[in-house]
């Protein structure tokens, strides 16, 4: 890379209309992280000399300083970073914006997009705070015209670049061509929480005396089968214990979609883990967002994703995380394998560490791949259809999940069967007070005896009323046995 002398004769508006014509339309994200990188190379010789606020007194022993603006010859890096207030610049982002970009789903449960409408308690919208209304900004300095910023000006993307900010108008343009890029290779986004979704990781000095037995006799090699990883974070007090199917689920998820970790944990910790899943850097290419990364603090939030809220799915275990993001959330079963997260666990519960077992491999992330896969397919089934969002998918797929199911609820008050009834409903089931023999499942807390031995003789479940609860929380379909009521459990009950 080297700086382009020919341009500096030419007026800001020439040079913004060049660097245009040259721009790749099909910039990847990668490459805007190359340029982010190819940036801050280029201003760490770069000292702007700040007079009344322009840029035309500069330091004449530095050669770099006769321009209006850092130009990298193959990036072409102000073309894809800078947000020139020329009237070519203008013309061209309206000719490349999105067209699709602006619709927005009618239904009651999907909200509007937000994305031209971003704000957090780290950011603020540029017109209420820093000096400019430039686009991009460096370690607090505007790269088109020097200026130094407020350090909450627009949104940061530190996961790409150590102290970059982009305005609002600019991150919205970044998100439009990442997008036209991603739907242009017939893929969408998806955004993967780590811990207790694709890994668990258990704390020395909270393992229960029998998973530290398990840990040492892996650590020994007496027990073999089991892949316990010891991350080197914070003097090995860690153990990590990788998902059940997650090799195959980041594979198969890859050809779909473009891949990020949006974690709530440390930069450091989410490294490590990343390296561990990702060691060749194939499935996520640095897209990997800490909470040194998040502009929330405790919650996550997509306006640091460069991708339209419509072609966004999230895989989390925890929906607290993502308030304004419900709608493009499948929710994962948590994976308990140790006990650190032991107050997710009910009463008596164990970790499978302590159970000795483990999920199967076609266990939840199997079922959320098969979930994933239906949403691609819905999504790219009708190709001119301007309008597809992945939240009205994921709505409709959720409208299938008890279809088929005539469900009877019984011995509940009316407030807690017009709750219940109303989530049955709203998975696909039909809810009633009265039996019939066309009835599929009894919800009831304490069916007879009796009534369970005719039920296994008729084919029909009794079932719990956390059954729907669980089907309403989770992707995929939930396991019927945790929450079926038997004959067996009835009789243990009994004698107790």
């Amino acid at each position: 890379m080297y700086i382009t002398r020919d341009l500096r004769s030419q007026s800001r508006p020439e040079r913004a209309q060049v660097q245009l014509q040259n721009m790749d339309s099909d910039e990847t994200w990668a490459s805007m992280k190359d340029n982010a990188v190819a940036l801050e190379a280029e201003l760490m010789d770069w000292d702007p000399v700040l007079e009344d606020g322009n840029m035309d007194d500069r330091n004449p022993g530095s050669s770099s300083l006769e321009m209006d603006c850092v130009i990298a010859k193959e990036e072409n890096l102000e073309a894809m970073v800078c947000t020139s207030t020329c009237q070519h610049q203008e013309d061209e982002l309206a000719a490349a914006a999105d067209p699709v970009a602006d619709s927005i789903p009618d239904e009651d449960s999907i909200k509007e997009d937000s994305e031209v409408k971003f704000s957090s308690g780290k950011e603020q919208n540029l017109e209420t705070v820093g000096s400019c209304s430039h686009g991009v900004i460096l370690r607090l300095l505007c790269t088109t015209c020097g200026k130094v910023m407020n350090e909450k000006y627009g949104v940061g993307f530190e996961y790409m670049q150590e102290g970059l900010r982009l305005s609002l108008e600019e991150a919205q343009r970044w998100r439009r061509a990442e997008t036209m890029k991603v739907l242009g290779d017939e893929k969408l986004i998806l955004v993967l929480d780590l811990d207790d979704t694709l890994i668990n990781t258990g704390r020395a000095d909270l393992l229960t005396s029998d998973e530290k037995l398990l840990v040492e006799r892996v650590d020994s090699g007496e027990v073999s089968g089991i892949s316990l990883y010891d991350l080197g974070y914070k003097n090995s007090f860690y153990r990590t214990k990788i998902r059940p199917f997650v090799r195959e689920f980041l594979e198969e998820a890859s050809t779909l979609f473009q891949m990020y970790v949006y974690t709530n944990a440390s930069k450091d910790y989410g490294s490590r883990i990343v390296k561990l899943l990702d060691p060749d850097n194939k499935y996520f290419n640095g897209r990997v967002i800490t909470r040194e990364a998040s502009t929330r603090i405790g919650s996550k939030d997509l306006d640091v994703v460069l991708g339209s809220e419509r072609v966004v799915v999230i895989v989390d275990d925890s929906p607290e995380v993502w308030p304004k993001h419900r709608a493009n959330l499948m929710r994962i079963g948590r994976y308990l394998y140790f006990v650190k997260a032991g107050i997710h666990l009910q009463p008596g519960q164990k970790s499978l560490a302590e159970c000795g077992k483990d999920e199967p491999d076609e266990g939840p992330l199997f079922g959320i791949l098969k979930e994933l896969k239906k949403i691609h397919r819905e999504f790219f089934k009708n190709t001119g259809e301007p309008s597809s969002d992945v939240r009205l998918i994921m709505q409709n797929i959720r409208g299938t999940f008890l279809e088929g199911c005539k469900i009877q609820l019984r011995d509940f008050s009316p407030k807690k069967y017009a709750k219940l009834s109303s989530k049955a409903a709203r998975l696909g089931a039909v809810c009633t007070t009265e039996y019939d023999p066309s009835i599929t499942h009894v919800v009831t807390l304490n069916p007879e005896p009796e009534e369970l031995q005719r039920a296994e003789q008729e084919n029909k479940k009794f079932m719990v009323p956390e059954w729907i609860d669980a089907s309403s929380r989770l992707w995929p379909n939930v396991s019927e046995f945790p929450y079926q009521h038997s004959l067996k459990k009835e009789t243990g009950k009994q004698s107790e």
